[in-house]
């Protein structure tokens, strides 16, 4: 059977989602959530037939209901949780996908006022001469301090969600 739940995770990307009136939709393939951490990384590392399939079915599903427009679907999770995975199988299905790790990468090295905040919290020297960002610093700091990464998922969030607004726009 299928299971629905009513309920709302206190994460900042699903704040953002939610106020602007987007359906938040889970797909937890045969219960991953509940095997813990060290279940749930050998589930993603091997992805099967029966996890594909239950991501393609519910594709699907989305897309026949009339109350979903297809241009409009977030696909959220932590890292390795299949994001990918999801929009691949999104575009075989004519679906359009926003990437919205790989526009946050973009937009850190390219929004001056994402710039700016981050070397609020980080200092000028997050960035080389270049304009990267080093990565492997921030993750350091961010994962072992939440209250930092609060901060900085405070400033990213709201810079993707904006630019993802965009990018609906114009693909609609």
């Amino acid at each position: 059977g299928t299971d629905v739940t009513n309920s709302f995770s206190a994460y900042l990307d699903r704040y953002f989602i939610s106020q602007s009136g987007i359906i938040y939709f889970v797909v937890d393939h045969r219960g991953s959530a509940y095997l813990g951490r060290k279940g749930k990384d050998n589930l993603y590392r091997n992805m099967g037939k029966w996890e594909i399939n239950d991501y393609t079915e519910a594709a699907k599903w989305l897309k026949t209901k009339s109350f979903i427009d297809s241009t409009k679907i977030g696909i959220t999770g932590g890292i390795g949780s299949g994001k990918t995975t999801v929009c691949k199988i999104f575009e075989v299905l004519g679906i359009p996908s926003y990437y919205a790790d790989d526009r946050a990468k973009e937009l850190l090295e390219s929004d001056k006022n994402v710039i700016k905040k981050v070397k609020n919290i980080f200092g000028d020297d997050v960035y080389n001469e270049q304009g990267k960002l080093d990565r492997h610093r921030v993750a350091t700091i961010v994962f072992n301090f939440p209250e930092i990464l609060a901060e900085y998922n405070a400033i990213i969030h709201p810079a993707v969600f904006q630019d993802a607004v965009i990018w609906m726009l114009r693909h609609t």
